[in-house]
């Protein structure tokens, strides 16, 4: 199995959770307006990256985007930390 897909505040207030990559597989990231980001509440979370073999996401400095890097993703993580 892999993992394809995140559910919106799926980590939330996980207040431990320091660093994830985001697997090659994963391609969705609910987002919820209301709920705010995936990460929201995870105020240890100090590093964000990307599998190099991700095809629909890129980082750079904390922020994800696009494989292009053309557009932000709305769940920008460090936006929706707190």
């Amino acid at each position: 199995h892999s993992l394809e897909t995140l559910d919106t505040a799926v980590f939330e207030d996980c207040e431990s959770l320091k660093t994830i990559e985001i697997p090659e597989r994963l391609t969705n990231v609910e987002y919820d307006n209301e709920i705010g980001g995936i990460f929201k509440g995870c105020t240890s979370l100090t590093s964000i990256t990307v599998s190099p073999n991700n095809t629909a996401f890129s980082h750079f400095e904390g922020v994800v985007y696009n494989k292009e890097k053309t557009k932000i993703k709305t769940f920008n993580f460090l936006s929706y930390l707190y």
